[in-house]
């Protein structure tokens, strides 16, 4: 049995990042975040989504907008029209909720179930996430084996 490093592992391919852009919209308080970089995806779920996001931004029981686009966002986006759609994203309604505080951050960890959105559209997203961690999985697996 041959003793493969790490490195003979690894393709760049499983370098690839995946990346979504995030922005949000209150619908309950009518406030928005427009930069993505504020918003960062958390975990993922079949109906809801967990992302962190800076603190007083929702409480539980708030009806928002998650508008997700593939990549890094090229465009800046000065506000959310408050009864229109962004154009090239996946649009999420749902209802905070729970809300945790980051400890050490003035960040929260936000818990949101989706009420309106398109379920194919959403299993592709959550598959490319899946589909990602079973590269980093199958990397450790090859490597323990090794």
């Amino acid at each position: 049995m041959t003793n493969k490093s790490l490195g003979q592992h690894i393709k760049v391919s499983d370098f690839e990042k995946l990346v979504h852009s995030v922005l949000f919209r209150n619908d309950t308080s009518g406030t928005s975040i427009v930069n993505p970089k504020s918003i960062k995806i958390h975990e993922l779920a079949e109906k809801s989504i967990s992302i962190n996001m800076p603190a007083n931004s929702c409480v539980s029981g708030h009806n928002v907008t998650l508008f997700i686009f593939q990549g890094l966002m090229k465009e800046k986006i000065k506000h959310i029209p408050q009864n229109g759609k962004l154009k090239n994203c996946f649009e999420i309604v749902g209802k905070v909720r729970e809300v945790t505080h980051l400890e050490d951050r003035n960040d929260v960890n936000v818990d949101i179930h989706f009420s309106q959105y398109d379920i194919r559209g959403w299993k592709k997203i959550s598959d490319q996430y899946e589909k990602q961690q079973e590269k980093i999985n199958q990397l450790f697996l090859q490597k323990s084996q090794s």
